[in-house]
């Protein structure tokens, strides 16, 4: 709960409101792991389709990349659930991602058509990684100054970008029950 009012109000989603389509998909993260644990809780066929609706609903507007980390989060969530067996924890994982590829079939075959056409089809992995985080991106993304500040050349570490900010007091509030 406190951590979905943290990402809700992070700048992660501030940076996202001049890209529509990211901003749709980034605001809708926290509803789907929200349904996801649900679901892991109650394993009903309510829970099922509410975490399978979420899921869906957030394939269908917009942004892939957010949604395939979002699943990818998802599954690790299921993975790492306590007392549900590998068997079950497989079974879940799946049962959930073909149902919400099923729900949201209808979108699968503009996105294949635009994927193919896109500017960035075939360009390869060392474009793909371009923007990925180092070790030192991923320390600034809690500490932006740790090795100076970049804005005004002041830092010893020149490489790489500040592509984001959450601070240590979220990660502090998401450790609350």
């Amino acid at each position: 709960f406190y951590t979905s009012i943290v990402y809700i109000f992070s700048g992660t989603i501030a940076l996202y409101t001049n890209n529509v389509s990211m901003l749709h998909v980034a605001a809708l993260m926290p509803f789907v792991l929200w349904s996801v644990i649900s679901y892991l809780q109650k394993t009903s066929l309510k829970s099922f389709l509410i975490a399978s609706l979420c899921v869906s609903l957030q394939i269908v507007s917009g942004h892939p990349q957010i949604t395939y980390l979002t699943l990818v989060l998802s599954i690790l969530l299921i993975a790492t659930f306590p007392k549900i067996s590998i068997k079950n924890k497989l079974k879940y994982s799946f049962s959930l991602l073909a149902f919400s590829a099923g729900m949201s079939a209808i979108q699968w075959v503009p996105f294949v058509e635009f994927a193919f056409l896109s500017s960035r089809a075939g360009v390869g992995l060392s474009y793909a990684s371009s923007e990925a985080f180092t070790p030192l991106g991923i320390l600034r993304f809690i500490i932006p100054n740790v090795v100076g500040d970049l804005s005004g050349f002041g830092a010893w570490a020149q490489s790489g970008s500040l592509l984001g900010y959450i601070g240590i007091m979220p990660l502090l509030v998401s450790l609350l029950p």
